[in-house]
């Protein structure tokens, strides 16, 4: 696979899908025009609802046009998202108006799936089939992601954890798999498998803090991709930040570019000018050590 091929996939698995876990979410809208794909997760602002333009696209007036128009005014605002230092000419508008990066995501791919290491001793993984399974997951979620990591914790209430979890529709989905991952019977971890045509995308993993540090959250990552196989998938994609970047980095991803996500500048800036919440452009977490090289594979580790 070429690298241009790799960046396509990445684009196509992370950011212009469709998802399938889109149709699960009765309020998600999505759209395909004038060559930007518009996403819509509800009132919550431009940390869910994007704006994708990697390809040809109008300028970005336009492009806004289109955005209000499809986003509307209760959505909370947008966020437009780009290959990061690809020479799009959207980029340089968005720097030239203002817009300040909240997201600087690196993108990462397997262009071939390898056969995934036997599961670690003490680890029973199993698919979300029932409510029982999906209120593991919630476990497991509220836990993983509410605690402080590199990343950092969340703020969401029980009741937001709820409504932003896949159902159990959306986990007995063909193309879609919900893994959670036990420990002496104990919900331990979490991944999520979701298929774009031959790319399996993953997503979704967490590990109750009490279970860190013992490659658990590699091997639910493996066993995601061992369902993205056993679907047909034959190349796989995910983004990460923080220690999970390493944790993919040694399995063997490869990082292909960086999906930057652009907020407007409009309203709540701090000292630095930037809208609270976001990042100034000089300061996201992955471009400088990023750069525009090449790529970095990482010696396959299990």
């Amino acid at each position: 696979m070429t690298a241009r091929e790799m960046i396509e996939v990445a684009h196509t698995g992370l950011l212009i899908g469709p998802s399938p876990m889109l149709r699960y979410n009765p309020v998600t809208r999505r759209a395909e025009r004038e060559g930007v794909v518009l996403t819509y997760w509800g009132p919550v602002g431009a940390a869910l609802n994007k704006v994708t333009v990697v390809g040809s696209s109008p300028p970005l007036a336009r492009i806004l046009e289109l955005a209000e128009g499809f986003f509307g005014p209760d959505s909370g605002g947008f966020g437009v998202v780009v290959e990061a230092e690809a020479g799009h000419p959207v980029e340089d508008e968005l720097r030239n108006a203002n817009w300040v990066v909240f997201e600087d995501e690196p993108a990462l791919v397997f262009p071939s799936i390898p056969v995934a290491p036997p599961l670690p001793a003490g680890l029973e993984v199993r698919r979300i089939t029932d409510a029982e399974g999906r209120r593991d997951l919630l476990r497991v979620l509220m836990a993983g992601f509410g605690e402080p990591t590199s990343e950092g914790g969340t703020e969401l209430s029980p009741d937001a954890f709820d409504s932003f979890a896949p159902s159990v529709a959306c986990a007995l989905d063909p193309e879609i798999s919900l893994l959670v991952g036990y420990i002496d019977g104990e919900p331990a971890s979490s991944a999520f498998l979701f298929t774009v045509g031959p790319i399996a995308g993953i997503t979704g993993v967490a590990t109750v803090p009490a279970y860190r540090r013992r490659r658990i959250g590699t091997a639910m990552t493996w066993e995601a991709l061992r369902e993205g196989a056993a679907r047909g998938c034959t190349c796989a994609t995910l983004a990460a930040l923080g220690a999970s970047y390493d944790l993919y980095r040694k399995m063997g991803f490869i990082r292909v570019c960086n999906h930057r996500a652009y907020g407007p500048p409009a309203g709540g800036a701090d000292a630095t000018g930037t809208p609270a919440g976001m990042i100034p452009n000089d300061q996201s977490p992955i471009s400088d050590e990023m750069g525009v090289a090449g790529f970095e594979p990482a010696t396959p580790t299990v």
